[in-house]
């Protein structure tokens, strides 16, 4: 086992556990082609802006690092497995590390774009805060302040056709209802949106909010020149602000 005597006769594999620091070898620089051709070593690095569509056969197993100095294009295709199935556009500094999986055919494992930073999944204080260089995962792109909280269309009858984030419509009287929050917001404090839908006498139509809390906006539709109460085939109400 040479692996296990690298380190000047000492033992660095007991077991199954590497026991040593392991240290890869730094090949010769190579310059960016078609296929790679790479020397002795796992550590490489890549010169020139040459379009570069795979990697010329070492041993299967074999893991590689590669660090480009130039802006060539790493090109796509089943002996060239690019994250995504998507050609790359290098940029100098950029790190790939790739894996022969089959005889000439090997895979990008890991790949950082070296003037991106690291991915850091937001928090729920940093989503509202719209903290740079925090990206959000489906569960928490809710709290961003420019997402809707909550919103539902329905008739006059109270009854809900599309809706997010709300319970119920209760009707109250003639042109009168309250949207009920699932999930409520945080004080009062949030601003509602709400539209009506052109009916097919084209009277004039509008919203006006009564009243809010945390759970609940209260609103009525009443006919524009007179402010009278009445019903309406459809209405609209959307809710921005913080939960």
């Amino acid at each position: 086992m040479a692996l296990g005597r690298a380190y000047g006769g000492h033992d660095a594999i007991t077991g199954h556990q590497l026991t040593k620091t392991l240290t890869l070898a730094r090949g010769d620089d190579v310059a960016s082609a078609a296929t790679l051709t790479l020397g002795d070593g796992n550590m490489f690095d890549v010169t020139g802006n040459a379009t570069i569509s795979g990697i010329a056969t070492k041993a299967v197993g074999t893991i590689v690092w590669l660090q480009f100095d130039g802006l060539p294009t790493l090109t796509h295709s089943a002996s060239f497995d690019l994250p995504g199935s998507a050609n790359i556009s290098v940029q100098p500094g950029d790190v790939g590390v790739f894996e022969e999986i089959s005889a000439g055919g090997w895979r990008c494992n890991n790949y950082q774009n070296y003037g991106s930073p690291p991915l850091h999944l937001a928090t729920q204080a940093e989503m509202e805060a719209e903290t740079a260089a925090r990206y959000p995962d489906a569960a928490i792109l809710n709290h961003h302040p420019g997402i809707a909280k909550g919103w539902v269309k329905f008739n006059q009858s109270a009854t809900m056709s599309v809706w997010h984030n709300v319970t119920s419509v209760t009707w109250n009287s003639l042109g009168n209802y309250t949207v009920n929050w699932d999930t409520d917001f945080s004080s009062a404090d949030y601003v509602v949106v709400a539209h009506v839908l052109l009916s097919a006498d084209s009277v004039q139509r509008d919203t006006q909010i009564l009243g809010q809390t945390a759970g609940t906006v209260n609103l009525e539709v009443v006919t524009g020149s007179t402010n009278t109460e009445l019903n309406v085939d459809s209405i609209f109400v959307a809710a921005f602000g913080d939960q």
